[in-house]
């Protein structure tokens, strides 16, 4: 299990400037682990949710293990109704998801999960994501890629 702290570091050791400004800006700090406490994996899912997705869209020397260990913090972050929050915390999903196969199968996954959560902004995250990742152009795309 990572530390927040780790978390933070890997992530801002790949943003680019104005991104760190941006998570700054939101004064994450990193003394909890990952997992106990949710009101801080919010703040977490709100600093980096588009982090994530500008990751997941340009690393592509990244592996599938890299994305998968978000999806606790895009699980956490989906309860938040924020309208920026939602929107990033379902940008990254989705772009986690079409990466490839099996982490389009994940991010599936972690939607089915997320649209469980007694939540207007989880359902809204869940059902966007899944329309978008099990739509039959994306699964063709990723068909192809994956030849």
């Amino acid at each position: 299990m990572e530390t927040v702290e780790e978390v933070m570091q890997e992530l801002q050791s790949k943003a680019k400037p104005d991104q760190i400004e941006g998570m700054a800006k939101f004064a994450i700090v990193g003394d909890q682990r990952m997992g106990v406490s949710v009101p801080d994996m919010r703040k977490i899912a709100k600093a980096v949710g588009a982090l994530i997705a500008c990751l997941a869209w340009h690393d592509k020397q990244a592996g599938d293990e890299e994305f998968i260990k978000y999806f606790p913090i895009i699980v956490a972050g989906s309860t938040d109704d924020r309208n920026f929050v939602k929107k990033a915390v379902n940008w990254a999903l989705r772009n986690i998801g079409k990466r490839n196969q099996i982490l389009n199968e994940q991010a599936i996954l972690c939607a089915r999960q997320i649209q469980e959560i007694d939540s207007k902004s989880a359902r809204w995250i869940a059902s966007n994501a899944r329309r978008e990742l099990e739509s039959d152009k994306i699964q063709e795309r990723l068909r192809k890629k994956g030849k």
